[in-house]
């Protein structure tokens, strides 16, 4: 199974209401990077910073929902275009529930290794003589404990992801707790699971690479941090911000357009489609 990377990246063109979509959609994304920029919180009192925390969470919530109510369009038909805001209501309810099904199922793994790293740290002696005399036992036991945490948060990781994509699938809490759907994304497509993942982290990088380049574009075009500098002194790190939180936000949403492809055309291939879309018509959305 492979994905179609040319599609992801032009489907989108196709909506004849894109430019007034997207400007929506930018909005919410430019709000949620501009407004948690360290510039702004240094000038803004205690009043102000409640404000653009209060705003940042409700453009977060709003996107949360925004990227599963799409992908699940998307695998009912995947022809649907890009939803219109005026289902921002659904996008607010849906980012809700993704919030709290992933919290808790973050939770619900947590707990445990932390109350095993206390248990651990706590066996270790106190007396620096004792442990200078089993150097060699209690470092290689620090180090296998430590690979252990590497290893148990891979695959917590890729429980939450799993999870994730099942929730996306049908849009209900529940499936944060559905098992066999997990099973089924996760390890019966293991080569596929590997495959998003991958694209998902090369996106990102792609993403990270802008960021830095639109960071250091003025250096570069001016000749060197000095003048930089002086451009930085001149216009305020404040105006910077704004230009540099636009110019991202607007390949963060060409991101999440491709990747709402890249993830129905996961979800597609992974679940059996037409036994999917028969469920979906047997159930309400609104079902928890």
């Amino acid at each position: 199974m492979n994905f179609n990377l040319k599609q992801a990246l032009t489907y989108f063109l196709k909506d004849d209401k894109l430019i007034k979509k997207s400007f929506i959609l930018f909005l919410f994304v430019f709000m949620s990077n501009f407004l948690i920029s360290e510039s702004v919180l240094k000038n803004t009192n205690t009043s102000g910073i409640f404000i653009c925390a209060l705003i940042t969470i409700f453009s977060e919530i709003i996107l949360q929902g925004f990227f599963p109510y799409f992908v699940h369009n998307k695998i009912i038909n995947f022809e649907s275009k890009i939803p219109e805001w005026s289902e921002i209501f659904k996008f607010i309810k849906i980012g809700f529930k993704r919030f709290i099904g992933s919290l808790t199922l973050l939770i619900i793994f947590l707990l445990p290794i932390l109350l095993l790293c206390l248990v651990f740290f706590a066996s270790i002696p106190k007396d620096s003589s004792l442990i200078q005399k089993n150097l060699l036992l209690y470092l290689s036991l620090i180090i296998l404990f430590f690979i252990f945490l590497l290893i148990y948060f891979i695959l917590t990781f890729l429980v939450l992801y799993a999870a994730d994509m099942a929730f996306i699938s049908d849009l209900k809490l529940k499936s944060y707790f559905n098992f066999k759907k997990i099973k089924i994304i996760l390890i019966d497509n293991f080569s596929f699971s590997v495959k998003y993942i991958l694209i998902l982290i090369f996106a990102l990088i792609i993403m990270f690479c802008i960021a830095i380049l639109i960071f250091l574009f003025p250096a570069m075009i001016f000749g060197g941090l000095m003048v930089f500098n002086v451009i930085s002194e001149y216009l305020g790190n404040y105006i910077l911000d704004f230009i540099y939180s636009f110019i991202i936000s607007i390949f963060t949403v060409w991101f999440l357009y491709f990747m709402c492809d890249i993830a129905s055309q996961f979800l597609r291939s992974v679940l059996k489609i037409d036994n999917f879309i028969k469920n979906e018509q047997d159930n309400n959305e609104g079902d928890i």
